[in-house]
């Protein structure tokens, strides 16, 4: 990328020590909106995310010169950051084409070098799901286009986590992803955990330099408006009840695909495709035990990844009730047909920003990425 201009106040790029930033400016990734595509019937697919055009985005990363970074450093006796901004784009190279090959022989295994956790099994259960049945679609390319936002964690200890948005494509003509990447051990490379892909319009905020780096959220300076081990859990409370959420005065409805997905009337129309004197269905949202992965801004708020699991259950009213499905169910549960029903999951990973409690404001919704995870013949 093109070096960012140096600035005079070596002072500025110092690591956040206090809380009172809420006038930091914020990094704008404008995504002309598209209409979404949503699956109602048992048979199909869930709601699906399609890439937007992407427009009007600010690429340029803020930095300082070497020499300016070197003294901020040394004043405050830090670590310097994980990898710097040539070694991140390398490592989201070398991850695309792992998940270009993978993709192409639905081998799972060839990711491991460079991709856990949810990342990985969304992978693991799109292959099988296209493995069983052809026509299922593909998961979405992995982006192959520049690193235009890195916030690498500065520290000696592990994990390490760094933070990066990717142009989807050469000509970042769709929206871009964000990708959680962790370094378990010195050993280890680095591992794509989340990704997720962008929604329209998003601002995220304000970071120190790649060339500094900043603390992941295992080292908050204070508290956030939701704990990071509570965020899972409470945007799933908002995605089951909505507006009677205990929760949702906390998180603003603002570009967020999946609750305007995601809804009572999502659920309705389900329900309403289905018989109601043969089956039965129930809906339950949770968070996941996927540990939450972030990295700490300029105004002492969070970048955080979570997923949360969607689990749809259609199980026979009586014992006369024949449960028919196709599609990414029966491929992920290996039949079609069954006299007691079927659960399956959906698996979100999100990312959010979420604020300092000192500074205050709601949750904004950055982006998601879903794929069905799972789908098995109820025993009884």
């Amino acid at each position: 990328m093109p070096a960012a201009p140096a600035s005079d106040d070596d002072s500025k790029w110092r690591r956040p020590r206090g809380r009172n930033r809420s006038s930091a400016p914020r990094r704008s990734f404008l995504i002309a909106p598209v209409a979404m595509v949503v699956g109602l019937t048992l048979a199909g697919c869930a709601p699906q995310y399609w890439p937007a055009e992407w427009t009007n985005a600010e690429l340029q990363p803020t930095g300082t010169a070497t020499s300016t970074v070197d003294a901020a450093l040394l004043d405050e006796g830090a670590h310097p950051p994980a990898l710097n901004m040539e070694q991140i784009q390398n490592v989201v190279t070398e991850a695309a084409d792992l998940a270009n090959q993978a993709d192409g022989e639905l081998d799972a295994s060839v990711l491991e070098p460079r991709f856990e956790g949810d990342a990985l099994a969304e992978r693991i259960a799109l292959y099988k799901a296209k493995k069983a049945d052809s026509e299922l679609p593909s998961p979405a390319a992995f982006p192959t286009g520049d690193v235009v936002y890195a916030v690498p964690e500065s520290t000696d200890e592990f994990p390490r986590t760094i933070f990066v948005v990717v142009n989807a494509n050469a000509d970042a003509s769709e929206a871009p992803f964000g990708v959680m990447l962790v370094q378990d051990t010195a050993r280890d490379n680095f591992k794509v955990a989340s990704l997720t892909q962008l929604a329209a319009n998003v601002s995220l905020p304000e970071s120190a330099p790649t060339s500094i780096g900043s603390a992941s959220i295992r080292d908050l300076p204070g508290d956030l408006v939701v704990a990071p081990s509570d965020l899972a859990g409470a945007y799933a409370d908002v995605i089951a009840n909505g507006s009677d959420s205990q929760y949702a005065s906390l998180f603003s409805a603002e570009n967020d695909t999946l609750r305007s997905q995601v809804n009572q009337e999502y659920r309705d129309a389900q329900t309403e495709a289905l018989d109601p004197e043969a089956t039965d269905v129930e809906f339950k949202y949770e968070g996941t035990d996927t540990a939450p992965l972030g990295m700490v801004s300029l105004d002492d708020g969070a970048i955080i990844a979570v997923s949360i699991n969607e689990i749809e259950t259609v199980s026979a009213a009586n014992d006369r009730a024949r449960i028919t499905v196709s599609g990414a169910t029966a491929a992920l549960s290996g039949i079609e047909t069954t006299e007691y029903g079927f659960t399956r999951t959906y698996t979100d990973q999100l990312l959010f920003y979420v604020p300092s409690a000192e500074t205050g404001g709601e949750v904004q919704f950055l982006g998601v990425s879903q794929a069905m995870t799972s789908a098995s013949e109820l025993s009884e």
